[in-house]
């Protein structure tokens, strides 16, 4: 698709819905396995999460995109993309300290039929200033047409702050800017502020993992992300409907709602989510296989702990 002109005021529609951090399957020796994240993918399409209705982000840090290599990096977004068949929209995770490496990415995934992909500041660079964002964004946009979803990352201070100074700022200088993704902002208040200066203008994803997606929703966000509908798209394609159909306070009491599921979790588990995603994938009957090191797979005894949780929360096992 390099060549093309590409339509990022259309592109911008796309980004609406749940925002699925799918996982990336490796086998037990830690080998990629595509088949099966092919699957998965149409696991989620099928579970009624699609093109209108939601998106995947392929692969994001729940993804482990910062372990796969380069090439692995292009097989997984082309596997995805091959999977998804046109169903639903696949936004490719490119996270790296090297600008050279992200054009690269990014440009192969266009190749393959991506039109958006989620990009980070460079997470090695603690506290970098809106100069350094600013410059980092713009070489990357000058050599590629990918329409791109800037990934604000400070509330991890990873790179630098993506605040609404240099939002604006951003916006003024890069065509291709279609989306930001937000991190944990301090309080709900500065997504409110947040959605009432930019909404306009951008796809705003908010970092919410379903806390405030309802209240959020109310201020015109259109999307959030969720790692829970990468095993149980069903519950949150429902959750979904009742947002759009402005059901709030049935929405607020829906138990597969991303926030009961995470304060349980938070309660009994320790470490990265993905571990814990890839054994409730397990649960469900589809395989999302091992997570690769530094991070490492829940024991029997766990799995068993958080069999209960999904059974209490009326997740079926497969």
């Amino acid at each position: 698709m390099r060549g093309l002109k590409l339509n990022y005021s259309k592109i911008k529609t796309e980004i609406i819905g749940p925002a699925v951090l799918i996982m990336t399957p490796f086998d037990s020796d830690y080998k990629l396995n595509t088949d099966a994240l092919k699957k998965n993918v149409r696991h989620i399409v099928d579970g009624g999460i699609s093109r209108g209705k939601g998106f995947i982000i392929c692969p994001a840090g729940t993804g482990e995109y910062n372990t796969l290599s380069r090439d692995e990096h292009i097989e997984v977004v082309s596997a995805a993309q091959e999977a998804a068949n046109g169903e639903i929209e696949i936004i490719a995770g490119i996270a790296s300290s090297s600008h050279f490496e992200v054009i690269e990415r990014c440009n192969a995934a266009l190749d393959q039929g991506v039109k958006i992909a989620m990009v980070p500041p460079p997470y090695y660079y603690h506290g970098m200033n809106e100069e350094g964002v600013i410059h980092w964004y713009s070489e990357i946009a000058k050599h590629t047409d990918i329409g791109l979803m800037i990934y604000d990352q400070s509330w991890r201070s990873l790179g630098g702050t993506v605040d609404g100074h240099t939002t604006e700022k951003l916006i003024n200088n890069i065509e291709s800017f279609v989306s930001i993704k937000r991190g944990f902002l301090p309080s709900f208040q500065d997504y409110v502020d947040t959605l009432g200066r930019f909404s306009d203008k951008l796809a705003i994803v908010v970092n919410s993992y379903g806390h405030t997606a309802g209240l959020a929703h109310q201020h015109g966000a259109k999307s959030y992300i969720t790692g829970v509908a990468a095993f149980w798209p069903e519950g949150e394609a429902k959750f979904w409907q009742l947002l759009e159909a402005g059901k709030y306070a049935e929405a607020d009491k829906f138990p597969p709602r991303q926030a009961t599921f995470w304060r349980l979790v938070d309660e009994g588990f320790e470490g990265y989510a993905t571990n814990v995603l890839k054994a409730a994938a397990e649960y469900v009957g589809i395989n999302a296989g091992s997570v690769r090191p530094p991070f490492r797979d829940l024991n029997n005894e766990e799995k068993e702990s958080l069999a209960k949780i999904l059974a209490d929360l009326g997740v079926k096992k497969g």
